[in-house]
């Protein structure tokens, strides 16, 4: 997923990006990269 749409806040569009993912798809992964070590604390935090 791409969106060419800018986003006040990334962390919190990514982690509902993965909720609809997880919601609407087929069994799978997702990856999803951050520019940061915090970034991605908060995002698992988030997701949990």
């Amino acid at each position: 997923f791409f969106s060419k749409a800018c986003v006040e806040d990334y962390v919190d569009a990514a982690v509902k990006q993965c909720i609809q993912i997880h919601l609407g798809a087929a069994d799978g992964d997702i990856l999803v990269f951050m520019p940061g070590q915090e970034d991605i604390e908060v995002t698992c935090e988030l997701i949990k």
